[in-house]
């Protein structure tokens, strides 16, 4: 999972920084992230799909949530387990959206699904797409920015309220993830030791022969 220094997210397996915007901004706690997969979970019930909490733990895992108090704009950063997925396992970015499609436009509250692009973030190619609707009176308006890594499909949720950001400013907010010094010295240390250790095993295997 990725960690929250000086009020920044760093992933080293997904690559990525996130600075918000503005002091105002808010981090979800874990508790936090977890009462909402709890309302998340109860809007699929509530219009007949069936989804059980434990399997929402097990598929999906919520890494960061970033939100303006004010706005109601917010940043979620998500992964899902694709080998608990049906079929997950031959899933491209693609067909993950698409699936999502379909179990959103199940809740009554997103009516437009774009297009689908390859947009190129912090240096990785994502597949984007935006997803409009109405919520209990509030228009929704969220872009998806989704890639695959190993057997985990990253998510990458920005949803916009109101005016004050725009979808170019939020992605202006996300960076590469780069080692720290003490990383890349721990890193420089293991590619060593890793070289060490190979050539040592070369060397038994040649006095062997």
């Amino acid at each position: 999972r990725g960690t929250i220094t000086d009020n920044v997210y760093s992933s080293e397996y997904s690559g990525l920084t996130f600075t918000p915007p503005n002091s105002d901004w808010i981090y979800a706690s874990d508790e936090e992230m977890a009462s909402m997969m709890n309302v998340s979970v109860d809007i699929l019930n509530d219009v007949g799909i069936s989804a059980s909490q434990e399997e929402i733990n097990a598929v999906t895992i919520y890494d960061m949530i970033a939100q303006d108090p004010y706005s109601g704009t917010n940043v979620i950063i998500l992964y899902e387990n694709l080998s608990l997925v049906q079929d997950g396992l031959s899933y491209s970015a693609e067909d993950y959206l698409q699936a999502s499609n379909e179990m959103l436009e199940q809740t009554g509250f997103y009516d437009n699904f774009s297009a689908t692009s390859e947009v190129t973030l912090c240096g990785e190619t994502y597949v984007s797409q935006n997803i409009t609707g109405n919520m209990n009176g509030v228009a929704t308006n969220q872009y998806y920015f989704t890639r695959r890594i190993d057997d985990y499909m990253l998510s990458i949720i920005i949803s916009l309220f109101g005016n004050q950001y725009d979808i170019d400013s939020m992605l202006a907010n996300f960076a590469e993830y780069k080692l720290n010094l003490f990383e890349e010295y721990h890193q420089d240390n293991l590619n060593t030791n890793e070289e060490v250790l190979n050539e040592s095993s070369q060397t038994n295997k040649n006095e062997g022969d």
